[in-house]
């Protein structure tokens, strides 16, 4: 019993420090729609959530949660 709960929680452990709740991606890779306002992924239905990798000065620079910019 004692190694089943061992196991449980390194697996919750695992899945809470897991760098797949956000990406990180290039700004030449997002697009806002017009019609909602929130920033997408190219070819993508779901808004983004991440951060961007600076390249150049664009106001799609920063980190976004559901489609919405995320702090500073």
């Amino acid at each position: 019993m004692k190694q089943l709960t061992t196991l449980i929680t390194i697996l919750f452990i695992s899945l809470l420090t897991s760098p797949s709740w956000s990406e990180t991606v290039s700004v030449d890779e997002l697009v806002t729609n017009p019609s909602d306002g929130l920033v997408y992924k190219k070819f993508t239905s779901v808004p983004f959530t991440g951060s961007t990798i600076p390249t150049s000065y664009s106001p799609l620079k920063g980190s976004y949660k559901k489609g919405k910019k995320h702090g500073l």
